[in-house]
């Protein structure tokens, strides 16, 4: 029985192959008559411009020899010869009036006397100026030449020369020159068009002067230079439509300066219309032949290969995104094994990818968040510092103090609101405040502050393991942590119910199942978990929570970045913020946060105490900052204190104003991100001349203040800053206590 099933399977491979074999070579022989097919009816068409091209020079040939015999003809007119001895443009324009109603409509005469001044012309009006007559006259006979081509004021025309005598020739008693032409026009151009079948262009320079040609077609055939191609028997796109096209020279006069072309093209679209409904007939008789031969195969192969069918259906729909199309693994044989497995994987791989998919579109909104907060550091320290300048400025009791002090308020209210954007995207450095601690103390005096946030009808509970480790996390980060889960919660229980905190060690080493959301590497953690009785949460809404600025609370009831800023101090503090949640069924908030291994690390003091007010200089500060506004309220606080201030918009500015400047350059304040050149440049080019020189950074990109070099002499201060904090810093660089150490970036990060 075995025997027999493997040899099924063999047979049912064998009729695959046949299959696959009968479509290649359908393929291949479709291919090859294709290519040859194109390249036959290349050569034709072709070989059919070509000869038009050369039916145009026969009929060119017949036209010449007709028109310069009709100006010899025109040039021995009796009447014509005597009113040119007058030199009276008005005598030489009744012979010149007889002999046009002689021509060819379209035909243009014109009669000029030994000084190439013009005496008579029709028709009056034919596109050339009398200048440009008596420089294509000179230089025509400056060569020589009897016939050519004249290009003047964009327009093109073919003409004969024939001197005009008074009696014999042989006397050599000349009186001037009949010309006789015809310009190259629309009309022209569309009957060649219509002898040759196809799309005609005179150019001259390149340029098309004439053509039957769309306007947009006319640009590809500048852009392609085919006034100066030969032959181009495969064909060239002109707007999405293949040609064939050859050019031929026509002969220049040296009063056309170069040799205008005429380029005859046959487009390629009726043939190739015909080709691909000839390749749908060969390709439909293919198929057929493939069905016919596929269906065998199925009648055969199907009761063998439906495990295989339907994991390959699985597979095809995981290429789309599908990850719940049904698979049926039924049977312990080798494809039910490979069936199962493909579910198994199908499924971790789905919920990986949808955690990559969140992962990075929270980094994406980060990136954006953290610049967007960049800009308005820059913008809210303009508005605080001239805000501060001006209430400074402001005797008590002024009614305008109210309005300046409103002012302020909302500056530090933006502030705050760039704060969480910056702690969000991950670009808020980790405070210096943050340190080794016990969750339990901190969060149980926080009980009655819950209470008064969440209200009475909510039941809080502590559940605090006392044999928690200790973690490395700035308090007032862990309490806004709470505050903001105590809050959600609430929001979640407007009817009352019960809000739990608990605390327990978690030890991953990858003997246990991972946790939800798995993707947390192994080691040891502390789970800081928030549970609550609420309405819970959809998948759909789970998938936006730690969005900024995404929230289900009504228009003003939230600004939406309360678990966004969780995530960001999670991400701070290298902790995983895990969730899980159903409608009806509360919601449980899992923080992990890495284990810390000493308990006895101590906290980094930040100075909470607002410094005195500095007194100025008279030092020379060099201020460098691309911001408008605030290289001009940093420009009026120093100013203010006494300091002498020259100032630049970025780096090479800068560098070139220190080097014009005579007065030595006590102190460099300048942004670290500029156009042109950085801070970090600047300082490295002016420090080539003053090593010693005094330098204060700035800027509104947390993560450069770790990368600067920790010497004497060197501060930074971040963005937003006040004029106080400003002046302060400035004065300690440049007036330091006796045996003061070189300043940290506390300063700066005071001010986050």
């Amino acid at each position: 029985m075995m025997l027999r099933w493997n040899n099924l399977r063999l047979r049912n491979k064998l009729f695959v192959s046949m299959a696959l074999v009968s479509a290649l070579l359908t393929g291949a022989a479709l291919s090859i008559v294709q290519l040859r097919v194109n390249a036959e009816i290349s050569g034709q068409i072709a070989a059919q411009v070509q000869g038009s091209l050369a039916t145009f020079q026969n009929l060119q040939a017949r036209s010449d020899a007709l028109a310069e015999s009709t100006a010899a003809l025109a040039a021995t007119v009796p009447s014509l010869e005597a009113a040119m001895t007058t030199d009276d443009a008005l005598t030489v324009s009744g012979p010149v009036d007889d002999i046009s109603r002689t021509l060819v409509p379209g035909t243009i005469l014109l009669v000029a006397d030994r000084s190439r001044r013009v005496l008579a012309r029709y028709p009056n009006r034919d596109g050339l100026d009398a200048a440009s007559i008596v420089r294509l006259l000179n230089a025509t006979f400056a060569s020589g030449a009897g016939s050519g081509w004249w290009f003047a004021d964009g327009r093109l025309f073919q003409v004969f020369l024939r001197p005009i005598y008074r009696g014999d020739p042989a006397d050599g008693n000349w009186v001037g020159t009949l010309v006789l032409g015809r310009p190259i026009d629309q009309t022209l151009a569309e009957q060649i068009s219509r002898a040759a079948g196809g799309e005609v262009v005179f150019a001259y320079a390149g340029s098309p002067v004439v053509s039957t040609l769309p306007e947009a077609q006319q640009r590809d055939f500048v852009r392609l230079g085919l006034a100066a191609s030969r032959q181009l028997r495969n064909g060239v796109e002109l707007n999405g439509e293949r040609f064939a096209a050859d050019t031929e020279a026509l002969a220049a006069s040296p009063g056309a300066g170069v040799a205008p072309t005429l380029t005859v093209l046959r487009s390629f679209t009726p043939v190739m219309a015909f080709l691909h409904a000839l390749n749908r007939l060969i390709l439909l008789v293919g198929l057929g032949a493939l069905l016919i031969g596929a269906g065998l195969v199925y009648l055969i192969a199907h009761a063998f290969t439906r495990p295989l069918s339907e994991l390959v259906t699985g597979v095809g729909a995981m290429e789309q995104g599908d990850y719940s199309s049904p698979l049926h693994a039924a049977g312990g044989d080798e494809a039910g094994q490979l069936t199962a497995a493909f579910a198994r994987m199908r499924s971790t791989l789905d919920h990986t990818q949808q955690r990559s998919l969140r992962a990075a579109r929270l980094e994406a909104i980060g990136q954006l968040a953290g610049g967007v907060a960049h800009d308005f550091n820059n913008l809210i320290t303009v508005i605080n510092g001239f805000g501060e300048m001006a209430l400074a400025k402001l005797p008590p009791g002024e009614s305008c103090r109210a309005y300046v002090q409103q002012i302020i308020k909302a500056g530090d209210r933006a502030a705050a609101l760039t704060r969480q954007l910056l702690t969000f995207s991950r670009k808020h450095p980790v405070p210096a405040g943050a340190r080794a601690l016990a969750l339990g103390p901190v969060i149980e005096p926080m009980r009655r502050m819950l209470t008064v946030l969440m209200g009475e009808a909510i039941e809080i509970r502590l559940d605090l393991a006392a044999d928690a480790a200790a973690v490395c996390i700035d308090p007032t980060h862990l309490e806004q942590v709470v505050m903001n889960f105590a809050a959600n919660a609430g929001d979640a229980m407007p009817d009352g119910g019960q809000f739990t905190i608990s605390t327990a060690n978690l030890i991953l080493d990858g003997a246990a199942p991972p946790p939800a959301g798995d993707g947390v590497p192994n080691g040891r953690y502390v789970e800081l978990a928030f549970r609550d009785t609420g309405t819970g949460m959809d998948a759909e809404t789970q998938k936006h929570i730690f969005e900024p600025f995404f929230t289900t609370k009504a228009t003003g009831k939230g600004t939406g970045l309360g678990l966004a800023t969780v995530y960001g101090i999670a991400k701070q503090v290298d902790g995983h913020l895990l969730v899980e949640s159903a409608l009806g069924q509360g919601s449980c908030f899992r923080l992990l946060l890495p284990a810390h291994e000493s308990e006895t690390t101590a906290a980094v003091e930040i100075a909470s105490s607002t410094p005195p007010h500095p007194t100025g200089g008279s030092e020379l500060i060099l201020l460098v900052e691309d911001e408008d506004g605030l290289r001009a309220m940093a420009r009026e606080a120093l100013r203010e204190a006494g300091y002498a201030v020259i100032e630049a918009a970025n780096g090479l500015e800068a560098l070139q104003l220190a080097q014009e400047t005579a007065t030595p350059i006590d102190l460099v304040f300048t942004d670290l991100v500029m156009p042109k050149m950085g801070g970090r440049e600047l300082i490295t080019a002016l420090k080539v001349w003053t090593p010693a020189l005094r330098v204060l950074y700035s800027s509104g990109y947390m993560g450069v203040a770790e990368r600067l070099p920790t010497e004497r002499g060197v501060d930074f201060l971040s963005k937003p800053y006040s004029p106080q904090a400003m002046l302060q810093v400035i004065h300690e660089l440049l007036h330091p206590a006796p045996g003061a150490a070189a300043s940290s970036a506390a300063a700066g990060q005071t001010l986050q």
